[in-house]
């Protein structure tokens, strides 16, 4: 447990999966890879596993996450008998703490989380991707993607659904960059596209070589932020020059920068994009939602309700029209699960840059929002405060 990548592997559940406090409130979903449909992260294994695990740690943040949500976890099932073996150990008792941070970022595996207080089980949460694992083996083609929860409920998801590895539905649907809450173009091509110069959407390459890469992180307790650079993520496969020591690619972007920005005063998401391409692009910003929740476009805005959840979406820079539907390009092999909303925001026409802000209001707040581009460029001013300023890979903070 002294090992970083177990001894830390409590704060990726913490970061990840709020500690659900009362049986009634609704188990959160997972936000990237197979088994994002899921539910039962925390309620499974706090218990039992995370149990076992807190007590070999001896973190005192991950005794209380186990111990947060006991009104919900099962605990009236037998505990197998390694947790007693333990008690040979003679362990320290520890005192539970809840953790200091609001925000985590994990280099290695690509997700970050940034939340208005990680030890809420209500809490406010932006995560985001961004992976030297790429698309490979559970992992999908959702580089510089995010999810967004507002008080406990989703708002925002990563689409589709893992049944069996392999299925026609988690191959072209759940693992497709154009299902996530990311950047595609062209009516939907993406990330770890199949062939070289592809003119419609492929299943995703099951490959760690269309990567991303986490910088920038950064959090003053207003303003908590994170970058990705996706770049060889938007990649084809060229088959006819495969080897069996590495697969060659080929660029369809030149540039896929994200950033997002969450300020927890304002309880405002800015999501800004940079992305540039040899060929000109009709650059899209793809979402979804839970069936419940379809989006309601009144003007150029676009609401999201899942009570007592609520976010409304405007797009800056990038003038453009959203449609939306509920069907999948390949339906799920378990007919029972429910279809999901799947919007689309498309630029009007086609460019070789992109820049552009996207900013998410939590309750769908009034309050003045200020946004100017130069070049590559932006700046953003929220309730006439000091701006934020973004280009291409660089973010600059207002100072507190």
């Amino acid at each position: 447990m002294k090992w970083p990548v177990y001894g830390k592997f409590g704060d990726t559940q913490i970061a990840q999966y709020a500690p659900i406090s009362t049986p009634s409130t609704a188990w959160l979903r997972g936000s990237f890879g197979d088994g994002v449909a899921d539910s039962y992260y925390y309620r499974g294994y706090a218990f039992d596993q995370y149990r076992l695990f807190a007590k070999l740690t001896g973190k005192p943040s991950d005794e209380w996450y186990w111990r947060a949500g006991t009104a919900s976890v099962p605990i009236g099932t037998a505990i197998p008998a390694i947790n007693f073996m333990m008690l040979g150990l003679n362990l320290p008792t520890v005192t539970p703490a809840a953790p200091t941070n609001d925000s985590y970022a994990f280099e290695d595996s690509g997700i970050a989380a940034l939340h208005t207080a990680t030890d809420d089980p209500l809490r406010t949460s932006v995560f985001f991707r961004s992976s030297r694992l790429g698309a490979l083996n559970h992992s999908h083609a959702d580089n510089n993607a995010f999810t967004f929860v507002s008080k406990g409920k989703e708002i925002l998801i990563s689409a589709g659904y893992y049944m069996d590895y392999g299925q026609a539905h988690h191959k072209i649907v759940s693992r497709a960059t154009r299902y996530k809450n990311a950047l595609t173009f062209d009516g939907g091509i993406g990330q770890a596209e199949s062939t070289p110069a592809p003119t419609a959407p492929g299943a995703p390459e099951f490959s760690a070589d269309t990567r991303g890469q986490l910088i920038n992180y950064f959090d003053n307790g207003i303003w908590a932020t994170v970058t990705g650079d996706a770049t060889l993520a938007y990649r084809g496969h060229n088959a006819a020059a495969d080897t069996w020591k590495s697969k060659a690619w080929t660029p369809l972007l030149t540039e896929a920068d994200r950033t997002v920005v969450f300020n927890r005063v304002e309880k405002v998401a800015i999501i800004y994009d940079y992305a540039t391409s040899a060929t000109p692009r009709q650059w899209e910003l793809n979402y979804h939602t839970m069936l419940n929740s379809p989006f309601i476009v009144s003007g150029g805005t676009i609401e999201i309700n899942n009570a007592p959840g609520k976010a409304c979406i405007d797009h800056y820079g990038l003038p453009g029209s959203f449609t939306q539907t509920t069907a999948f390009d390949v339906p799920p092999e378990d007919l029972n699960l429910p279809n999901q909303n799947h919007g689309r925001y498309t630029a009007t026409t086609k460019s070789n840059v992109l820049t552009s802000v996207t900013v998410i209001r939590e309750d769908c707040r009034i309050l003045p929002v200020n946004v100017t581009f130069s070049g590559s460029s932006a700046s953003v001013s929220l309730n006439n405060a000091s701006p934020i300023t973004f280009d291409k890979k660089t973010v600059e903070v207002p100072a507190i």
